[in-house]
């Protein structure tokens, strides 16, 4: 049976569909269709939804966030105690680290392909930052972290309280950096938490480190940025 770790899945509105939890005033999705009239701030055509149709053939766990009233709505809420290598999920806080310690200046910031990386094709490029984290260009936050450093980068995963905290996996072998090689794990619960803090302005990053701005699959800038007004999370 495949194994999906973590789903993110951006809104039409610009808003996210959070990877994850179970918490308060949870919903159980268990049953195929769920009512989520108390979340409000997602467009009307998903009032109701079926979730187990998209999961056939996958142990894989998804919620719904509303920060403010903390409702969720949940499928397979087991799984999400469940630790993984967050693999392209810390591209996000991986972001947040590069801004701020400087190693990337800005969204703009671009790094040179070196065929002696051996990427596939649609890796095989230079990249910007926003063009990496919309491609998720694991050689380029690679290349960068190690610019960064291993001792910034274990002191970021330990200040973000990221997960299992384990960087032990290094950044040597290009392809299977710590967050990748399954020793820095994090559950969908601790995902959830981790971007709330990230979300509020809770983990201790300057205004630059905050404003990480790139481009998500559907092709707009997107930014860690605050709350709405509604209290949904804004990507």
């Amino acid at each position: 049976m495949a194994s999906v770790p973590f789903i993110v899945q951006s809104r039409a509105d610009g808003g996210i569909a959070i990877i994850a939890s179970r918490n308060v005033s949870e919903h159980d999705a268990d049953d195929p269709r769920v009512d989520i009239d108390t979340a409000p701030f997602l467009p009307i055509e998903c009032v109701s939804i079926r979730l187990k149709p998209h999961f056939v053939g996958l142990d894989a766990t998804f919620v719904l966030l509303k920060s403010r009233t903390n409702q969720f709505i949940r499928y397979n809420a087991a799984r999400a105690d469940q630790r993984f290598a967050p693999c392209s999920t810390f591209n996000i806080p991986h972001t947040a680290i590069l801004l701020e310690t400087g190693t990337a200046t800005d969204a703009d910031y671009k790094v040179q392909y070196d065929p002696a990386y051996k990427q596939p094709s649609q890796w095989a490029q230079d990249f910007t930052l926003a063009g990496a984290f919309k491609a998720s260009a694991l050689w380029y936050y690679q290349v960068l972290a190690r610019r960064a450093g291993m001792p910034v980068e274990q002191r970021f995963v330990r200040q973000f309280k990221y997960g299992n905290e384990d960087t032990r996996g290094g950044l040597s072998e290009m392809g299977r950096p710590f967050w990748v090689d399954g020793t820095l794990r994090i559950s969908a619960n601790e995902q959830v938490a981790f971007l709330r803090r990230l979300y509020e302005g809770r983990v201790g990053l300057s205004e630059h480190g905050k404003d990480c701005k790139a481009s998500h699959a559907g092709g707009r800038d997107a930014e860690l940025s605050p709350q709405r007004e509604d209290g949904s999370l804004s990507a």
